[in-house]
């Protein structure tokens, strides 16, 4: 173990000088007196001494005497601290940038692939953009033609059920009219129209001595057994020739088997009419039709009485009035 060494005080004493004889006063070069004797003593240390509190009469030479020692290691301390401070805020400081530095060229890659994807997108969805506008312009296209077509298909339909009826209605006639040649010519070996009654083609015609209403000439031909005259297929005028040549005709006015029904003009046998009629006077009110000089006229019938001609199919007949 290391030696303690104790440093004793040494102090010094002043013994009180002898007196002696003062010298002259002028005596300037003589030898100074003695002050005295200096006396050294040993004074033996207090064990475990307390530290003095500083002496307030000290002189701020000796504390700064005592406290130099430490200032330079107080200094020397205070600048490694703040070698170390800096050191490690320097390390910490390029640790950071560091990262953020990294962080940003994450940050800038990303951001040109975001921006890469972003254009990509923009172009997908421009081209799927054009691709809808083009879809949508040929759905316009298509449903515009579809319904075109839905309507043409629809008026060539009606069309075509309107040729078949008029078709079936032909055929019909053509039979008809095949049968009443079959008959006629039968009848013109046998003949087949009754008494009293003028054969023309495959019919028999009888023509009125009295004038009447269009209702009684449709009721006086229904009690014969027959109808009114209906001109087909044959016209106005090849009709009243035919019948002006056994001079039956009085006049040359008769009543045909025309009305009009439902504001349409009809035979009376149900098939429509389909060529043109004469207007007549007051024709308002005209409701039937007539042969006035070999043309069909409009005429109503209550204002004007006239004669009428019934017609049927030749063939073998029972005995009919007259």
């Amino acid at each position: 173990m290391a030696e303690v060494v104790t440093y004793a005080d040494l102090r010094f004493a002043k013994s009180a000088p002898p007196e002696k004889s003062r010298p002259p006063p002028g005596d300037a070069c003589g030898e100074a007196g003695d002050d005295g004797e200096l006396t050294y003593e040993n004074v033996p240390a207090a064990p475990n001494r307390q530290p003095r509190s500083p002496d307030p009469t000290a002189s701020p030479g000796d504390v700064r005497r005592r406290l130099w020692p430490g200032v330079p290691l107080a200094l020397l301390v205070a600048c490694l601290f703040l070698l170390a401070t800096c050191l490690g805020l320097g390390v910490r400081y390029w640790q950071v940038s560091g990262q953020l530095r990294r962080a940003s060229q994450r940050h800038t890659a990303e951001s040109g692939a975001l921006a890469l994807r972003l254009g990509s997108q923009e172009q997908n969805l421009t081209h799927s953009l054009a691709e809808l506008s083009r879809a949508q312009a040929e759905l316009s296209a298509t449903s515009l033609a579809l319904q075109l077509s839905w309507q043409v298909g629809n008026s060539t339909r009606q069309e075509l059920e309107q040729v078949q009826r008029g078709l079936a209605s032909l055929q019909e006639e053509k039979s008809q009219a095949v049968r009443e040649l079959e008959e006629a010519r039968s009848c013109q070996r046998t003949g087949c129209c009754p008494q009293g009654w003028t054969p023309f083609r495959w019919k028999c015609l009888w023509v009125s001595s009295k004038r009447t209403t269009w209702e009684g000439a449709r009721r006086d031909c229904e009690n014969r057994q027959a109808q009114l005259l209906v001109l087909k297929p044959w016209d106005a005028h090849t009709i009243q020739e035919a019948l002006a040549t056994p001079n039956r005709l009085q006049s040359d006015e008769f009543w045909v088997g025309l009305r009009k029904m439902d504001r349409q003009w009809c035979w009376i046998d149900g098939s429509r009419f389909t060529g043109t009629l004469e207007p007549g006077y007051y024709y308002y009110h005209h409701y039937y039709a007539k042969v006035s000089q070999g043309i069909l006229t409009k005429e109503n019938s209550d204002s004007n009485p006239l004669q009428y001609v019934c017609e049927t199919v030749a063939r073998p007949f029972p005995e009919m009035p007259i």
